[in-house]
């Protein structure tokens, strides 16, 4: 059994049609009445015998009336399985299975996540793996980053550590070596630095 001690539990509605349905309002503005509660977060269930949920939705109404904040302002979602959608909750891409989903911005405008750090600081989105010898621990394998007191940009790859690629804030493009030109590239013992191969009408490389 469950150990938790809960101080606060919210039941479903016990209208039929929101059967599977618990809902927890918040009112900034003392109306007296059961209106203008703007926020709003919603436990959707999946219709299991156990209350099992599907989702959890915050919502957010924002129009200056007397209306109250429903599913249809939802701003964001967390579902059972650990994804977390931001702006559209109708979005249903199938991006290789739904495998790359945990998070997921969609809506039919401009949407962007921002990453901000200080002026000589660094900006990062880091990729890892699980240590198969500790499920607990994860290795740093890769790494995009930002050097705000350089301006450059520079794609790590090998323990996330090790820069392969650099572009500069003068659109200079650097491979393994930081760029001095539009293209410098820095090769290794006696391996080409460069191959270009393309195909002849029979589809034989040339």
């Amino acid at each position: 059994a469950n150990k938790d001690k809960y101080q606060l539990v919210l039941a479903s509605n016990s209208d039929a049609a929101d059967t599977n349905k618990t809902t927890l309002g918040f009112k900034v503005h003392n109306s007296g009445q059961e209106e203008r509660v703007k926020a709003a977060i919603i436990v959707q269930g999946d219709g299991g015998a156990y209350g099992e949920v599907d989702y959890m939705s915050f919502c957010l109404d924002a129009v200056a009336d007397n209306g109250n904040a429903a599913s249809a302002d939802e701003k964001l979602r967390i579902t059972s399985a650990g994804s977390v959608r931001i702006g559209e909750s109708t979005y249903s891409g199938n991006v290789v299975n739904n495998s790359f989903e945990d998070l997921v911005i969609a809506g039919d405008s401009h949407r962007g996540i921002s990453v901000m750090s200080g002026i000589s600081s660094i900006a990062a989105i880091n990729f890892g793996n699980v240590n198969p010898g500790n499920a607990s621990v994860y290795n740093n394998m890769g790494s995009i980053k930002y050097f705000h007191d350089g301006d450059y940009m520079s794609f790590n790859v090998n323990s996330g550590s090790t820069e392969r690629l650099r572009i500069t804030s003068t659109g200079l493009v650097g491979i393994g070596i930081d760029p001095t030109a539009r293209l410098h590239v820095n090769g290794v013992s006696t391996s080409p630095v460069i191959t270009a191969r393309t195909a002849d009408d029979n589809g034989n490389s040339i």
